[in-house]
C-alpha cells in the first residue's frame, strides 16, 4: 500500500482529494468534522461542509471544490453558501481537486490553509537549502509547532 493509499483508507467515503484531506488531518492530529451538515444540511439555506477544523479561530471550513462548481448556478449557490459560514463565524477555504490530487499537495496547501506559507522543506528567501526539518521536534511533517 502507497503512503497515498493508506491516508486515503482512513476517510470513510469521498472523492480522492477529499480522502486525502481526511488522512492528512487525522495523521497530523487535527480535530475536525467531515461532512457537516451546517444550518439544515441539504434544505434549502443549509449546506453539507466538506471539512470544518475546531481547534483554529476561527474555525476553518474547506470546501472540496470540482468542476460540479464551475457552472453559474452552482457558483450562486456556494456564493451564498460563503456568505452564510462567513456570517456564522467561520473562516472559509475553497480548495480546487487539482490543487490536492496527491500527497505532496495535499501537504502544501494544509500547511498554507493552517499556518499561511510552508515552513520547511522549502527552499526560498531566507531559508537555507539544508533547513528541512522543524528546528524544535526535527519532523520534517511538523504542523504542530510554532516558532
Amino acid at each position: 500500500m502507497t503512503l497515498e493509499e493508506m491516508y486515503a483508507s482512513m476517510a470513510p467515503e469521498g472523492t480522492t482529494p477529499e480522502r486525502l484531506v481526511y488522512g492528512w488531518l487525522r495523521k497530523h492530529g487535527f480535530l475536525f468534522t467531515y461532512q457537516e451538515p451546517i444550518a439544515g444540511g441539504r434544505v434549502p439555506g443549509g449546506a453539507i461542509i466538506d471539512f470544518v477544523i475546531y481547534e483554529k479561530d476561527p474555525p476553518i471550513v474547506i470546501r472540496i471544490m470540482s468542476y460540479w462548481h464551475e457552472a453559474a448556478e452552482t457558483k450562486w449557490s456556494d456564493d451564498i453558501q460563503l456568505s452564510m459560514l462567513t456570517e456564522a463565524g467561520f473562516y472559509v477555504e475553497d480548495v480546487w481537486e487539482w490543487e490536492i490530487n496527491t500527497l505532496p499537495k495535499v501537504d502544501r496547501k494544509m500547511r498554507e490553509i493552517l499556518f499561511g506559507a510552508p515552513k520547511f522543506g522549502q527552499v526560498g528567501a531566507g531559508m537555507p537549502a539544508g533547513d528541512v526539518t522543524c528546528p524544535i521536534c526535527h519532523d520534517p511533517c511538523c504542523v504542530r509547532c510554532v516558532w
